[in-house]
């Protein structure tokens, strides 16, 4: 029970978080074209050691993190 109550104010915490970036990115709006935002994932792609691009994506991390928001969604 208790790790539930720290996940919980994790989430909170993560949340308010969120917030305060939304708040931010409406204050300060992109100014970069689609094209060049695309660009520049691609180099990071490129960066990217080719061992790392070559490994099987791992979402275990974002399906816990799902059940954990949902879990909290119902509370």
């Amino acid at each position: 029970m208790h790790e539930d109550g720290v996940l919980a104010a994790a989430i909170r915490a993560r949340n308010r978080a969120l917030g305060r970036f939304a708040d931010w990115g409406a204050a300060n709006p992109c100014r970069l074209q689609p094209a060049a935002a695309v660009a520049g994932v691609a180099t990071l792609y490129e960066l990217t050691p080719t061992n790392s691009r070559r490994r099987p994506v791992d979402t275990d991390g974002i399906r816990a993190c799902h059940r954990a928001l949902a879990k909290a969604g119902r509370r």
